[in-house]
Formats: structure tokens, C-alpha cells, sequence
């Protein structure tokens, strides 16, 4: 995804009143390596900005 179809997702996902969360990139590889700790939560947070609930921006 190009850097600017990302930054009109994230316009829209906050047009929307979404709030933004800034994902970390320890967080992020929790979802493709799952012998981590908290993997769970990790996992949890993902879906629920899939669903909506925020966007989710990187540093």
C-alpha cells in the first residue's frame, strides 16, 4: 500500500470520529510469531481495529 492511499485511510478512519493507536512494532510482530508473550493481546487489539473500533498507526 502506497504511503498515500495509508494517510486517506487514516483521514477517513478519524472523518469517521475513530480514534488512532499507535502500534508498535513489538506488538506487531506478536501476530505472525505466536510463542510470544501476550500474543493474546496483541491478537485482540488487531481485531479490533479490523472491526473498526480504531485505526491503527505505526511510529
Amino acid at each position: 500500500m502506497s504511503t498515500g492511499a495509508r494517510a486517506g485511510q487514516l483521514a477517513d478512519a478519524h472523518r469517521g470520529g475513530s480514534p488512532y493507536v499507535v502500534v508498535d512494532a513489538s506488538v506487531s510482530l506478536k501476530w505472525a510469531l505466536d510463542d510470544e508473550a501476550h500474543v493474546g493481546k496483541a491478537v485482540a487489539l488487531r481485531d479490533a481495529a479490523i472491526r473498526g473500533r480504531f485505526a491503527m498507526v505505526a511510529p
